[in-house]
């Protein structure tokens, strides 16, 4: 079968792609997408449809108009795609030489994905090696094993994706991995949470300061702010990445059009050659929240975090500038 894609943001040439492989790439994203899934309490929606095989909530053949289709809100949905164009790129590259092409593209993606989740946390501005952070200044500078543990747990949190419940949620969260790494119970360790995080983010407030804004309009914050408490800020609430469950038995064709794909195309309408771009992503995300097409937080983030509009901005150039078609996503 062929897979084109219909993301807005994919641009594939054709590419012959079997069912084995098609298997084999969903089923070596498990884990990575069993990540992104930690504290979502609503179902993964995220689905792929290629010709006749439906990937996700029922993976199964199902009635299909054919062609790539990748829907759903589910923080697992970029990955996907990202993996998706990755695998598309190996085979067009290795067509006519690979024995076993579904074994061939795990391997490859296997050793792909840990650049697509350092990506992805580089561009939520968290660390992106967040096991790293126990030997920097900071980490040095805590008084014990246990702090330096859990300096590197907040800041691999910090780059999540998935939904996370506030501060509640992230007191949970760290209060289970502590358990898990150092025995007792959650609970125990819940208790002694947070005069930790206070001493972490004590010395994190401490030394220079990080500029997050640009070189000619610097913005200078604490290496807490940049790095640990702005990215936890970015994560979802649960309840912005709520599942509608009456989608769970329709068939694939039902599901069109694809909701994300509206979005795009009112941002792109509203922005695009306008000489005030904030001002115009400003309107249109307002637009959007107040349809119901945005979720109320992460609306609030856009329309009062200066780098997710920078980034906003420059995805939305780099979709309305001219290209040619090539099998990979566009360049950034």
């Amino acid at each position: 079968m062929t897979a084109e894609a219909q993301r807005s943001d994919l641009e594939l040439t054709p590419v012959t792609v079997s069912p084995e492989v098609l298997l084999a790439f969903w089923y070596e994203l498990r884990g990575a997408r069993d990540q992104l899934h930690r504290g979502q309490t609503a179902p993964c929606d995220t689905e792929l449809r290629v010709g006749g095989l439906r990937f996700g909530r029922s993976t199964s053949i199902a009635p299909s108009a054919g062609g790539f289709h990748l829907s759903g809100r589910c923080p697992c949905r970029d990955l996907v795609a990202d993996a998706f164009v990755i695998a598309a790129e190996f085979l067009a590259a290795h067509e006519h030489s690979l024995h076993n092409p579904p074994g061939a593209v795990r391997t490859h993606l296997r050793y792909r994905l840990a650049d697509l989740t350092r990506r992805a946390r580089g561009e939520r501005g968290a660390q992106v090696k967040p096991e790293t952070v126990a030997a920097n200044r900071y980490g040095r500078a805590l008084p014990d094993d246990f702090h330096r543990a859990v300096f590197v747990m907040l800041a691999d949190e910090a780059g999540a994706s998935g939904p996370l419940l506030g501060e509640e949620g992230l007191l949970d969260r760290l209060a289970a991995r502590c358990a898990a790494s150092f025995g007792g119970t959650p609970g125990e360790h819940r208790a002694l949470l947070p005069a930790v995080l206070a001493r972490i983010e004590e010395v994190c407030r401490s030394g220079p300061r990080v500029n997050v804004g640009t070189s000619a309009e610097p913005e200078l914050v604490t290496w807490w702010d940049a790095y640990l408490d702005r990215p936890l800020g970015r994560r979802p609430h649960p309840a912005d990445v709520a599942v509608d469950d009456q989608h769970a038995g329709i068939a694939a064709p039902d599901l069109e059009p694809d909701p994300d794909d509206e979005v795009l195309a009112a941002v792109v309408a509203s922005v695009s050659g306008r000489s005030d771009e904030r001002a115009a992503l400003a309107s249109a995300i307002t637009r959007l929240r107040d349809r119901g097409l945005l979720p109320h937080a992460r609306a609030r983030l856009l329309l009062t975090d200066g780098p997710q509009q920078d980034l906003v901005l420059r995805h939305l150039r780099d979709l309305t500038r001219p290209g040619v078609k090539c099998l990979r996503r566009k360049d950034r």
